[in-house]
């Protein structure tokens, strides 16, 4: 099977037409940019190409659960999305629910603040179960407008 990838060169690799938008990285400054559309040759970086906001801005970084709840302050005005990576916790026996948080729900979105919730699953049901007692470091990703 042929290995597949995005090109990487210094400049654009191609123009936007109906069918086509065409990513690559930088070789200077190592971001993904898309050529998305409108006149054809405008290069955006990838992220920021797919929010499809004008003014839209990425935020990111670190936190932790606390007793399997947490809030995370973005600085963003407006959210459109939001992405979590749970660390590997270091020690514990897993699938308890004690410490063990491996992944995140979304509580609720407000203004620059996401209400966020620990789970892990269950060996007892085998279900995703809300956590109470865990805790968890994570990183996050968001996009939206300042």
């Amino acid at each position: 099977m042929p290995v597949r990838g995005i090109i990487r060169q210094a400049t654009q690799p191609g123009f936007a037409t109906s069918k086509n938008a065409p990513i690559f990285v930088d070789s200077d400054d190592n971001i993904a940019y898309l050529v998305p559309a409108g006149s054809g040759t405008g290069v955006v970086p990838f992220v920021l190409g797919l929010a499809g906001v004008t003014g839209s801005v990425v935020a990111a970084g670190s936190g932790a659960l606390v007793s399997g709840t947490g809030t995370v302050a973005t600085g963003l005005t407006t959210i459109k999305g939001i992405t979590f990576t749970v660390n590997t916790p270091a020690t514990g026996t897993y699938l308890t629910g004690a410490t063990e948080v491996h992944s995140i729900n979304i509580v609720s979105v407000t203004t620059g603040s996401v209400a966020i919730q620990g789970v892990f699953n269950s060996l007892a049901t085998g279900a995703a179960t809300v956590s109470v007692s865990g805790t968890a470091s994570f990183r996050w990703v968001a996009v939206g407008t300042a």
